[in-house]
């Protein structure tokens, strides 16, 4: 992702759109421009843990990933309430143009970061947090190798309630 105007109108259309905002930060939905270049241009350089990407196909701009070294949010982590071993990365997706939905794009760029990640940054695997309604995105993280690892709370809040979720793994990490 650029730190360019362009980009962040993407991010902020995306957002907004219903299949998105239903899941995706769901209490910080009205962020407006200003809101969403306030929290993305950290992750567009390289003093941010959190790297921002634009998902692309045939070059058109369809969704968002990012990634992180989940060492970098021990706190987030033990709020959740799991741990990994070290070595494990983050990832959060979505995939902004309602016509690339059920197509197996967010499928393949989670294989992708993931390969990215174990070769480019020697990860010992990904691991993300998914809520346990979102079906979907379950589907697409199984069909990128993830399973199901255990129960969680996310502290992204829907309704003033914290999320039920799960932790989804590739590859899974060995029980504590």
């Amino acid at each position: 992702m650029r730190d360019d105007v362009e980009d962040y109108v993407l991010l902020l259309r995306w957002r907004s759109a219903p299949h998105v905002a239903e899941w995706w930060d769901s209490a910080q939905t009205e962020l407006g421009l200003d809101g969403v270049v306030a929290k993305y241009r950290s992750r567009t350089g390289s003093n941010d843990p959190t790297a921002a990407c634009i998902i692309e196909v045939a070059g058109l701009p369809i969704g968002y990933i990012q990634f992180y070294p989940w060492a970098a949010y021990e706190t987030e982590m033990h709020e959740i309430g799991f741990e990994l071993p070290a070595g494990y990365w983050g990832v959060d997706i979505f995939i902004g143009e309602r016509d690339y939905l059920d197509r197996g794009f967010g499928s393949q760029a989670v294989s992708l970061a993931h390969g990215h990640l174990v070769d480019g940054h020697s990860a010992a695997g990904v691991a993300l947090v998914v809520a346990r309604d979102n079906i979907r995105a379950q589907r697409a993280y199984a069909k990128a190798g993830l399973v199901r690892v255990s129960e969680v709370l996310d502290t992204d809040t829907r309704g003033g309630q914290r999320i039920p979720s799960y932790l989804m793994a590739l590859p899974p990490p060995p029980p504590p």
